[in-house]
């Protein structure tokens, strides 16, 4: 690798895989609507960055059919097809990321790997420590000093003694080792039989390919059994082709004084029919509905006296001036806190259209539906941003937790009491009072009702070890916690349906409440 030039402390330069991060997210949304794996990538390019705020990102990307193709047309030959939607939504992805304000990398005919080989090699000459971030196990071979790498799909760290301790070699020898080895998620063949422990007794004995092969040709015992060298002669052609798919190419046309532009995010709403710089709406001045609490509308004032009068005058009396309309604002001062809330369609619709600006509330997809949940939200008494906070979309629905619609029935005029009896990993049991009823209603809610609701399976999966990604679900990771909210939920179904008309929380739709 080059040694750095600079002479001054340089910005960490991060370089994300995205094709890695996109379908990660694509195939781990499945039943979820499209547009989730776009916000899961969104977040974990977030994630990739953490707390480098002065860092320099580039996302780098594949484009094109890869030259890897022309040395084997089998290559990743196995994985599924991309469709249409696919692809569609990988575009969008782009995007999004070029309206954030991100750089984006890509060359014709180079994959993302090679994009970031490229980069590692001139962010180093330069000066710039590197944090690759990908699930790839190739670019690991470019670890070194001043480049670690974040596994996105464990989501932890490493430098080169993690990559000597998982392999056994040295990140520089790590292209030899998979030629050996093969990597079937990439469809590259290897030597049958060679698997890890061998391939890595095998390079720290002679170093590398050229020297084993050597061997192999002066002193075929001294390599090992008959297998392994029946194998490792069989398959020869096989391994140098793997060598030559794995290796990283350093020479992908891109200027990487790129990173050094300034770049800005660019406002994300589009609404013909919003005005941005006024408060001006076709019916502005209808105002929504503020919820329990809120200050009333002001009253309109009583009709003008036409009787009598010639058409004419009638008309010019009640005929709109030639002025701004203005915003109806309540007739009696405001909190500071509804201040802030919208008093009507126009400016509920210009707030959504910010809030997704924002970039804070990507899983609502568009501003239209930012507005719709502020407007649902509104109808049951609750803040624009508390009810922004309190729902997500599942399957097309938007959908509380179940903690809002647990509060919801609390707040009942007819509720003296909502208590939990009790709780454990294998049921939950709630207990309220409708003031209305003769006696209390409780509800008890079992592991068994949830396996048949198809919502959990009877064993808990394991944790998995120390520094790798959890990806169970919430009914194995907090089981207790799952049985009292689906349990909650369905006790206020029971005794104060008003309050869940039309609402199915996360928990009853197999969402993540996180």
């Amino acid at each position: 690798m080059t040694a750095a030039v600079a002479t001054e402390p340089q910005p960490l330069v991060i370089l994300i895989d995205l094709s890695s991060l996109f379908w990660t997210a694509w195939h781990a949304s499945g039943a979820q609507e499209v547009s989730a794996a776009q916000r899961i990538t969104l977040e974990n390019v977030k994630r990739c960055i953490g707390q480098n705020d002065d860092a320099l990102v580039a996302i780098c990307c594949d484009s094109g059919r890869s030259f890897r193709k022309d040395l084997l047309p089998t290559y990743k030959a196995q994985r599924p097809e991309k469709d249409h939607a696919s692809l569609g939504e990988l575009d969008r992805v782009k995007e999004r990321l070029r309206a954030d304000g991100y750089l984006l990398w890509e060359a014709p005919g180079f994959e993302a790997d090679d994009v970031i080989a490229t980069n590692v090699e001139a962010a180093r000459a330069l000066g710039h420590d590197v944090l690759i971030c990908s699930a790839d196990k190739d670019l690991l071979q470019l670890v070194g000093p001043g480049v670690r790498a974040l596994r996105t799909h464990t989501w932890t760290e490493v430098g080169e003694k993690e990559v000597t301790e998982r392999f056994g070699v040295p990140p520089a020898k790590l292209g030899d080792w998979l030629a050996l080895v093969g990597d079937k998620s990439d469809n590259v063949p290897g030597a049958p039989g060679i698997g890890d422990k061998r391939a890595t007794a095998l390079l720290v004995k002679f170093n590398n390919l050229d020297a084993l092969f050597y061997t192999l040709e002066a002193d075929r015992a001294s390599v090992g059994t008959k297998f392994i060298t029946d194998s490792l002669d069989a398959n020869y052609d096989a391994v140098m082709l793997a060598r030559k798919l794995v290796a990283l190419r350093d020479d992908a046309p891109i200027d990487f004084r790129d990173i050094y532009k300034e770049r800005r995010p660019q406002p994300l709403a589009s609404n013909p029919e919003v005005n941005m710089e006024t408060d001006d709406m076709d019916d502005e001045s209808i105002p929504i509905s503020k919820g329990p609490g809120a200050p009333a509308a002001p009253v309109a004032e009583p009709a003008k006296e036409t009787a009598g009068k010639p058409i004419d005058v009638v008309a010019e009396m009640d005929a709109p001036a030639p002025t701004k309309a203005l915003t109806v604002m309540p007739t009696q001062p405001q909190s500071f806190e509804l201040a802030l809330e919208p008093t009507s369609l126009g400016v509920a619709f210009k707030l959504g259209a910010k809030l997704y600006d924002s970039r804070l509330y990507v899983r609502f997809g568009t501003p239209e539906a930012i507005t719709a949940v502020i407007m649902r939200g509104r109808e049951m008494g609750l803040p624009a941003l508390t009810a922004l906070d309190s729902f997500h979309v599942i399957e097309g629905k938007p959908a509380p937790h179940a903690h809002l619609i647990t509060a919801l029935a609390e707040r009942h005029p007819d509720c003296e009491y909502f208590m939990l009896v009790s709780s454990d990993n294998k049921a939950a049991e709630y207990e309220t009072k409708h003031r209305r009823h003769p006696r209390a209603i409780r509800h008890k809610y079992t592991v068994q009702d949830a396996i048949d609701a198809g919502l959990c399976t009877a064993e808990i999966a394991p944790r998995p070890p120390m520094g790798q990604k959890d990806s169970r679900s919430n009914w194995d990771k907090r089981r207790a916690e799952m049985l009292r909210k689906t349990c909650a939920v369905q006790l206020v179904r029971i005794a104060y349906p008003d309050r869940a008309m039309g609402l199915y929380s996360i928990e009853e739709l197999g969402g993540d409440d996180r």
